[in-house]
């Protein structure tokens, strides 16, 4: 290992010898991910793993690895829950790498007055959310990480949960972050209601992937849990009508709380298992209310929908898929055979560049892959999140040729998004795989403001790059 016991038996006796782990499985659970990069590694036996684990119990141990790693010039990756697909960043190899593993920090407060829940950032987001509903509230969160993720890395992600049409995505949530800068420093943002400042650190911080601090903990607004849910559920001839319907149901005031669309392959190959057959692209929307739902903006997507063409399917089919369908992992089961790949990509595109987003990629990975279906996840006004998802097998079957597929695969896909007007990052984060195309998109002068924004803050580089 690059790294001198020495330093690591100052920050053992800062921490407890229970708390700074170097043994090879710590280590490699430190290091790991969802990420087909990471698979493949792991199968050729040529994944690099951290140098050590440092696990904090509170916030001012947070500060005090920190300051650690700064006196002794030592790098820093927070660790969450691990269900990240992206892959991790690549860090100067001669210098040391210590995870900074946030699980121990559980605590949970609550402000039942101020509909406010403060969670530590090691909190999982599914445990959480049961510990809510038991005191029928709900943070109305709903990633398909719920039961992997942590608040911690939901909030450095920005993460986006199924039901966001009505509770919005993790920055719409948070209410006030603590987080442990790059200098050591503890920052509480406020948990303000009205905030007014015309420069939010907050914002800053939620979606920046560790890159400017360590988040510690997160004040999440929560709901008294609605009394009902509704589906709304859809058939169309093409994937093209289907998003025409949804467009003009985010023109109209009929805002679903969920929505899913799902491409006639994506439909086939994930309802089939469940008893339901689709010939066709389905649209999934999803009410919320404290009263009868079917009524008022239900009506109104439902009128829609018929106005474009879409036959109404049962309503079980959205319940269905909410419950069994959402939270499968299995679609990444390719990844564990030696010259098997499968991902997903989370683009996004205004309605006027969706369709051209969509038939672009189709076409530039159709060559490469076994299987490729599209849905689209999450809508808003102005556009929509659409979500490719892809199998491929490759030749021979090796870790070393599979690495070699899925690079092109990346680039035939992410090319497209971008040359067809689309972004490449609505949620997953950006991570390894999509830096490169995501600093693209930005622009060069983007790039460079957000570069001088991290050298100010972490001038010494501890935290991932931008």
């Amino acid at each position: 290992m690059p790294l001198d016991p020495q330093p690591l038996s100052v920050l053992s006796a800062r921490l407890g010898a229970e708390n700074i782990r170097t043994d090879d499985d710590a280590r490699a659970r430190a290091s790991g991910s969802w990420s087909p990069l990471y698979t493949k590694a792991k199968l050729a036996s040529t994944a690099t793993t951290v140098d050590a684990v440092a696990v904090p119990g509170d916030p001012d141990e947070v500060a005090a690895v920190v300051q650690w790693a700064k006196e002794h010039q030592v790098s820093l990756t927070p660790v969450g829950g691990g269900s990240g697909i992206t892959g991790k960043d690549d860090r100067d190899p001669a210098r040391g790498l210590v995870a900074v593993d946030l699980s121990r920090l559980q605590t949970v407060r609550w402000d039942e007055e101020s509909l406010l829940v403060h969670a530590g950032a090691g909190c999982v987001l599914g445990q959480l959310e049961e510990q809510l509903n038991a005191h029928d509230y709900t943070l109305g969160f709903m990633p398909q990480s719920l039961h992997l993720a942590t608040v911690g890395g939901a909030a450095a992600t920005n993460l986006v949960g199924l039901l966001s049409g009505r509770y919005g995505r993790l920055r719409e949530i948070a209410a006030g972050l603590e987080v442990v800068l790059a200098n050591g420093s503890l920052v509480r943002t406020q948990a303000d209601p009205g905030a007014g400042a015309a420069f939010d650190l907050q914002d800053l911080l939620i979606g920046s992937e560790g890159t400017l601090g360590i988040i510690t903990e997160v004040s999440l607004r929560m709901r008294p849990v609605p009394e009902v849910r509704a589906w709304a559920v859809f058939s169309f001839p093409t994937f093209s009508d289907a998003s025409e319907a949804l467009r003009l149901i985010y023109r109209s005031d009929a805002r679903p709380a969920g929505v899913r669309l799902l491409d006639t392959e994506a439909a086939g190959q994930r309802l089939a298992a469940a008893g339901f057959y689709a010939p066709a692209s389905l649209l999934l929307l999803a009410f919320e209310g404290d009263e009868l739902v079917q009524t008022g903006p239900y009506q109104v997507a439902y009128a829609i929908c018929q106005k474009i063409g879409g036959t109404p399917q049962a309503s079980e089919i959205g319940e269905n898929w909410f419950e069994e369908e959402r939270s499968r992992t299995d679609w990444l089961a390719p990844n564990a055979r030696a010259g098997g790949l499968a991902d997903a990509f989370a683009l996004s595109a205004t309605w006027s560049t969706l369709k051209a987003v969509h038939d672009a990629t189709q076409r530039a990975m159709a060559p490469l892959v076994t299987h490729l279906d599209a849905q689209i996840t999450h809508a808003y006004p102005t556009g929509a999140a659409l979500t490719i998802v892809f199998e491929a097998q490759a030749e021979p079957p090796t870790p070393e040729a599979s690495v070699r597929l899925y690079e092109r695969i990346v680039a035939a896909g992410l090319e497209a998004a971008l040359e067809s007007g689309g972004s490449i990052a609505h949620h997953y984060g950006v991570g390894r795989t999509r830096s490169g195309y995501f600093r693209r998109e930005r622009g060069p002068a983007a790039t460079a403001a957000l570069q001088a924004l991290k050298a100010a803050l972490d001038p010494d580089g501890l935290l991932p790059p931008v």
